[in-house]
């Protein structure tokens, strides 16, 4: 009757030995918060029920609480008549007083007749719309957790025979009244240019002159492309894989994910929560190429970002120096577990060149052995020259050393490095 309310309780009695409660359902209910949930009693003939709404409180000519579900006992064979009373009750004012308002209250009359056929009512009741609340569907924003960039959101339900009227409103609170005026008898609504945020959808429908419950469907709307960032990097030219950092944000959906690209490559994927983190690229050669990010918010707009990134020639030089001292490393490592073994395979293999040397000086003398000469000066030969080769590779590795050390302090991977090739160095020409 005017006042907007927040709250509402009662009691309803009823005669339990001709009709009993069989469901009490809060669906489509103008209420959101139960301080004490509808429960009902068979045995006494009664139901309780205390609820409310945040503010701005329900303001309206039919607010659904409940649907209460009646059966006629299979015990009454006799004619005859029930009441379903409120007793007693309150509706509170969205005044921050809690004012009572409520004037008068109602009751049903119901008729029974035997076999339960006919079954009709009276009273207040009986003006409540039985179709419901309506089910709302979108074709542009069906997922109401998901955003979307798109301004113009199309819906739409399913409109009952019953229906002569159908009152909507998009509103950013999410318990609107669309208010008492038809926009039509229509199933579908569409709507432009609607406001970036969490909207809502609300519709009822009319029977006769009486509006039913509404309808509320959320709806989330992002067309802003998340907020320009920087890249930074965080690494030297001397690094072979390059770091950057990146992170951007948005306002309303958030980011979802980045794609980074190196020059014309392709895209990849990198997950939301990489960002403010190192990321490392990896360039295939010397040069200068241009590292893009693409942050992507939750509806799909997305911004890029873009820097030069550089690799010299020094960080390739370090790259390869490393696999050198990994080799070598493994090479030491190999001869000091199993030195043994490879001396006795040298031994061994010495004693058989000798034993085929006497042979061949027995057999013939002239032409085997000096076959046989021929053969292991030939090995040999090879041998001192791939000892040679390792031992001048090295040499040159410490001369490149030396010379930056010329230009600049070595660090002290570098001269670890350096000790450990004149040690390979010293321990080859000992072999």
């Amino acid at each position: 009757e005017g006042p907007a309310i927040n709250a509402a309780q009662g009691s309803i009695v009823f005669d339990p030995a001709k009709v009993e409660v069989t469901s009490i359902s809060k669906s489509g209910s103008i209420f959101n918060l139960w301080t004490q949930e509808p429960t009902s009693s068979n045995t006494e003939g009664s139901i309780t029920f205390e609820g409310g709404l945040p503010n701005p409180g329900y303001s309206g000519t039919s607010g659904l609480i409940l649907t209460i579900s009646f059966r006629t006992k299979t015990a009454t064979t006799a004619r005859g008549s029930t009441l379903v009373t409120l007793v007693s009750g309150a509706i509170l004012a969205n005044d921050g007083l809690g004012t009572n308002i409520l004037t008068s209250l109602g009751k049903l009359s119901i008729t029974i007749t035997p076999n339960g056929d006919n079954v009709s009512g009276s009273g207040e009741a009986s003006d409540i719309p039985t179709s419901g609340a309506p089910k709302i569907e979108s074709s542009t924003h069906p997922d109401s957790t998901k955003w979307y960039s798109n301004t113009n959101p199309v819906f739409s339900w399913k409109l009952p025979s019953s229906v002569n009227g159908v009152s909507y409103l998009i509103t950013t609170s999410s318990n609107s009244n669309p208010g008492p005026k038809s926009d039509g008898v229509v199933s579908t609504a569409t709507f432009t240019d609607i406001a970036e945020g969490t909207q809502y959808l609300h519709v009822k429908f009319r029977e006769g002159s009486t509006w039913g419950p509404i309808a509320h469907y959320q709806f989330n709307i992002d067309k802003s492309k998340p907020s320009d960032f920087e890249i930074r990097l965080v690494s030297t030219t001397e690094d072979i894989k390059p770091q950057i950092t990146f992170e951007a944000s948005d306002a309303l959906s958030g980011i979802d994910y980045y794609e980074v690209q190196i020059g014309d490559g392709a895209w990849d994927k990198v997950y939301g929560d990489q960002a403010g983190k190192p990321y490392a690229i990896s360039f295939d050669q010397v040069g200068t190429k241009t590292v893009s990010v693409r942050a992507i918010d939750k509806a799909g707009n997305s911004t890029t970002s873009s820097i030069p990134v550089t690799v010299s020639g020094i960080a390739v030089s370090l790259s390869i120096v490393t696999w050198l001292e990994r080799v070598f490393n493994a090479i030491v490592n190999i001869s000091s577990r199993y030195g043994l073994l490879i001396v006795l395979l040298l031994a061994m293999l010495g004693i058989l060149i000798m034993i085929f040397r006497g042979l061949g000086a027995t057999i013939d003398k002239a032409w085997h052995n000096f076959e046989k000469k021929k053969s292991t000066r030939k090995i040999e030969h090879k041998a001192d020259k791939g000892f040679d080769k390792l031992i001048n590779d090295m040499k040159e590795e410490i001369q490149f050393l030396n010379a930056i050390g010329k230009r600049r302090h070595l660090g002290a991977e570098e001269k670890y490095l350096k000790s450990k090739l004149e040690q390979y160095i010293k321990s080859l020409k000992n072999m």
